[in-house]
Parts: C-alpha cells; structure tokens; sequence
C-alpha cells in the first residue's frame, strides 16, 4: 500500500498524487490511499474557505482508497519506519530553525538538508520532503509506503508528463454552464487570469504577508504585456472570490477587451479543464493556477507569472519555470 498523507486543497493534491504515479512505477501497480485526515479537520472549520475536499474524486485517475486516520505512519509504518519518521520530523525543525534567523525559506543548505534526508529515508518507503528535489528514489521491500510533504517541482514527474495530462481531466461530462462557457473559449484568444484571495483561508498576518503578491500593479503590467503580444484577447477570470476579481478586473480593463467569468458553482476538475481550455495565462501564486498554466496545450502559450512564489523566497522557486515571462513583485 502507497499512503499519500495530504494537507492541501485540488493543487497541492494533484501535486501529491503525480509524485505517487511516478513512484508507482517503480512497484508496479500497488494500491494507493489517500490520507486526508487534515483535510478533514480544515473542512470542518468554517473560516478556512471552500474546497477542502477530496479533490481528486472529480478527475479521471486510477482508484484509489481513502483514509481518515491520523498518525497513519505510527499505525501502518514499522518499527523502523516510525523511527525514521521521528527523525525527518527533527529535519524539519531544523529547516524551520534556519528559517527563522535566516528569513530565507528555499536557502541552498535548506535544500540540501531536504535532500540528503530524503535519500536517506526513501529507501525505507517514507517518500517524505518538505520542499526541495532529489533525482534519487529508492525501492523498498517494506510492506507500506508514505509519501508526504510538497512535491512542487515539475522534474518529479516529468517522464510521466502525458499520462497525467489524460488523468487531470474531468472524470464527468462537463454540467451545461461549464460546457457553454468551454465551447466560448474555442478558437479565440482567451487569456485564462488566475486571482487567488488569500486571505480567505490564510489568518495568520506573517503568513498572509507572506503570499500576498500578486497585487493590481501585478495584473496591471501582466495584462499589458499580453495586450501588447496577442492578438484580440478575451480575458476570462478565474478565483475562489469571483465578485471581487471580476470588479478588480473590470477596472483594469474597463470596457476594451472582452471579459469572461466563470461561473463559481463548477467543481474543481471543471474548473481546471476550463482554465487550461485557455491559449494564454496570467497566474497567481497558487499551485491550483499552475497545473491550468502547466496542462494547457496551446503550442504558443505564453505564462505570465510573479517572479517570486512568496516573499520568503525571493532567489528561487521551482515553480516558476524559465519560458515564463516574470513580472517584478518584489
């Protein structure tokens, strides 16, 4: 059994579930369970925002299983599974440790820490990183594997890049708005704008200081640039708060271009099919606007994106990838 201990909304679980194909390959196909015990949790706390789900349901990929149990590692994991787990845990410290006197989230020691604990840990099944990339994964005769942790880097899974692009579709006939709105966006240039309110979910001030970023100067000089490089666009905006981007967009835009919203009651795989419908992105920093950027199929597409993910972070994300046009948010 493959455990997939997940903590994240549709993004941050595409992510976990790419990483747990790509491990698949190495076991052949081994069962996959999804732990979501904190999604749970955060879906019952109203001040957390929608969408704490089990996302995955609503795409076309294998089966899977779900769990609701916590401490899944101490509970499946063996003795020496659960000892490892205990010391990736004091890593993670350590990581949070240099943070704090550093103020630098993705430093060159931190990802090296993450890397050498990952290559250590995974070749007893605990496929486990906080952030950070490691070209080694190692096999495992133990009964049970975990994966947990953010796997936020194309290069996990970029040998099974057209599988998942099949899988990452809607696993239902598109619902009537959807469909109209799809059969729109056909044979026009539409620029998909991703606007992501954090301060939905996000109550901690630091931590919402932290991601804010993607300010009115942001989308104001993204759609200038695309103004300026695509023919006749139709904007079509994108978000988990739609009254208040669609009123930001239509002041920036006013009435010179066509503005399209899409209707906020289609479920999440609708409403990534129909984002990466699009020829064209402007992107917030939100892995949910990434995998829209990352699966559309436009040979031409252009992806604007803010050149820093969190102002944490200011010398490298793994998510901005280097064919995207950056615009300055520090």
């Amino acid at each position: 059994m493959i455990y997939i201990i997940q903590g994240g909304r549709a993004g941050n679980q595409l992510f976990s579930y790419a990483f747990a194909q790509r491990i698949r390959q190495i076991y052949g196909n081994e069962e996959i369970c999804f732990v979501l015990s904190a999604i749970k949790n955060k879906a019952m706390d109203d001040c957390n925002g929608a969408y704490w789900e089990d996302s995955l349901k609503y795409f076309d990929v294998q089966d899977y299983s779900v769990s609701f149990e916590d401490n899944i590692v101490t509970k499946e994991g063996n003795l020496f599974q659960r000892f490892l787990y205990q010391f990736w845990r004091g890593s993670r410290k350590l990581n949070n440790i240099i943070f704090s006197l550093t103020g630098v989230e993705f430093s060159k020691f931190s990802l090296l820490l993450n890397r050498v604990v990952f290559n250590l840990i995974s070749r007893f099944g605990l496929y486990i990183i906080t952030h950070g990339f490691s070209e080694s994964i190692k096999k495992t005769s133990f009964k049970n594997k975990f994966i947990y942790g953010s796997f936020e880097d194309n290069r996990w899974f970029s040998d099974i890049e057209s599988k998942l692009r099949l899988e990452f579709k809607p696993k239902y006939n598109l619902n009537e708005k959807a469909l109209q709105l799809y059969n729109e966006l056909l044979n026009q240039n539409a620029i998909c704008v991703s606007l992501r309110k954090w301060s939905i979910d996000v109550h901690d001030d630091s931590e919402l200081e932290k991601r804010e970023i993607c300010d009115r100067n942001y989308y104001e000089k993204a759609i200038n640039h695309i103004i300026n490089t695509v023919e006749k666009p139709i904007f079509v905006v994108f978000s988990d708060d739609l009254e208040w981007a669609s009123e930001l967009m239509r002041s920036i835009i006013k009435d010179r271009y066509p503005l399209l919203v899409e209707k906020g009651d289609n479920n999440v795989a609708e409403k990534l099919f129909l984002m990466s419908t699009c020829k064209h992105f402007i992107i917030a920093n939100s892995t949910f606007s990434w995998w829209a950027a990352y699966l559309g199929e436009f040979s031409d597409k252009i992806v604007v994106s803010p050149n820093i993910w969190f102002k944490s972070n200011k010398q490298f994300h793994p998510l901005i990838l280097d064919d995207w046009i950056k615009i300055n948010c520090q």
